[in-house]
């Protein structure tokens, strides 16, 4: 996740200069980014579980998860408002 605010400015103007994103939409997103981050560790942990992945590799999306949840506590209720006034 961006460090600042400007970067996550950045990042939103550009993602929906490609993707038109409706106001419901981008209400969700702080919803998406967590889920995304949980579908990945989930992939990676099935993985895991065939012989197909290391161990290590699902620690690391597990802490990228909680790096994503912790990043969007702090600034999550600003990101949907400025999403929304993009």
């Amino acid at each position: 996740m961006p460090d600042d605010a400007a970067d996550a400015d950045v990042l939103c103007r550009a993602y929906l200069s490609r993707v038109p994103l409706s106001t419901p939409e981008r209400a969700a997103f702080p919803d998406l980014l967590r889920l995304r981050a949980l579908e990945s560790l989930v992939w990676r942990a099935g993985r895991w579980r065939q012989g197909q992945a290391r161990l290590d590799e699902v620690r690391d999306r597990l802490a990228g998860a909680r790096r994503i949840d912790r990043w969007l506590d702090k600034h999550g209720p600003t990101l949907v408002g400025d999403l929304i006034a993009l």
